[in-house]
């Protein structure tokens, strides 16, 4: 999703997923829809990473959980993302952030999102085994791939020696 010369968000969005929900189902089944919905928003999260400044060396990583990071998106789904950054200045990451965020919001994209160092989202993870369940098949979208593996691999790591000692919790669930 990218911006007009005015800085109003374009529309990219929201008419792809217009266009996406207007075809019948006997052509796009519900398969092919999720497919298609999740090419949608990668290329646009990615579109909006880079004009965020959010590269392969900038310090920061889109990661996507739940359905997006499953590949399983529902038309009507929440997009779960993490922005992960190394350690900055608040004002560099609120810049970045809002970049990201701001578009989404105007598109009418719903968000469950956070921005986070690797220590602070593996302590959250940690004490949360509803998050740290939908981190399990997280992906990277855009950035710094190295920090999204930091992340990916540090919460697996947790989950598998945390394993034990959780089980009660996670029969709860």
């Amino acid at each position: 999703m990218t911006t007009t010369a005015h800085g109003a968000p374009r529309t990219t969005l929201t008419r792809g997923r217009a266009d996406l929900l207007a075809v019948p189902a006997d052509r796009l089944p519900a398969a092919g829809l999720r497919e298609a919905l999740c090419e949608l928003y990668e290329i646009e999260l990615t579109c909006l990473a880079e004009e965020a400044g959010i590269g392969p060396r900038s310090g920061f990583a889109l990661v996507a959980f739940g359905g997006l990071g499953r590949r399983e998106v529902l038309p009507h789904s929440d997009l779960d993302l993490v922005l992960v950054h190394e350690r900055r200045p608040s004002r560099d990451v609120g810049e970045v952030a809002d970049t990201l965020w701001y578009p989404l919001w105007d598109a009418g994209q719903g968000l469950d999102h956070s921005v986070r160092t690797v220590p602070q989202a593996l302590q959250v993870f940690s004490s949360d085994p509803t998050a740290a369940l939908g981190m399990l098949e997280a992906r990277h979208i855009a950035g710094d791939a190295q920090l999204s593996n930091l992340l990916i691999g540090g919460v697996r790591r947790q989950w598998r020696t945390g394993i034990r000692s959780r089980f009660d919790e996670l029969i709860e669930l």
